[in-house]
């Protein structure tokens, strides 16, 4: 698997594999109008161009067994925000093709952005998900990512609020199955 930085020209695969990602959980929660199944190909695309977004993809390589070189199998956003007098990083549309999981690809995509909002000064990544999506929140939990309260401009729903210090990006605990981060 190849990371980089995800590009314009990027935005159909991305908007394809994100549907096909977050179709479970739209399934899990009755809801097919979730956020991230509602975004067009031209949303994907101004996320891919605009300076305070960082996108990072994961690509198949020819040797790898997650289908054909140059497959994005993940992908995963970053958008910088002054708030308060610092600069926040929230994680969102982490997804990862649901033929490449159990991986470490979420892993790898997390552990990049969060070096990214260390780059970048960020105080602290912050994120949500849903209050029934079990494995993401553990996935995040074990990661160091502590519940925060809901903030105000939040979007409604029955979500959790997880953040994660930058200076506790370094103290992410290995994986308990061994595989790599």
């Amino acid at each position: 698997m190849l990371l980089r930085a995800g590009e314009p020209a990027d935005a159909g695969e991305v908007h394809v594999l994100t549907r096909a990602a977050f179709l479970t959980e739209a399934q899990r929660y009755g809801n097919l109008l979730l956020p991230p199944l509602r975004e067009e190909v031209e949303d994907v695309a101004a996320a891919l161009a605009d300076p305070a977004t960082a996108v990072v993809l994961a690509e198949a390589e020819a040797d790898d067994g997650l289908g054909r070189a140059g497959r994005v199998v993940g992908a995963i956003r970053l958008h910088l925000r002054p708030t308060g007098g610092r600069l926040v990083a929230d994680l969102a549309r982490l997804a990862v093709a649901p033929d490449a999981r159990r991986r470490g690809i979420a892993d790898a995509l997390m552990d990049a952005v969060e070096r990214v909002a260390a780059r970048a000064g960020a105080g602290e990544v912050a994120l949500f998900t849903g209050a029934g999506s079990a494995g993401n929140l553990a996935l995040y939990r074990r990661r160091g990512y502590l519940d925060v309260p809901r903030p105000a401009d939040a979007p409604e729903g029955d979500l959790v609020f997880l953040a994660k210090p930058v200076d506790a990006l370094s103290s992410t605990p290995p994986r308990a199955d061994g595989a790599a981060t």
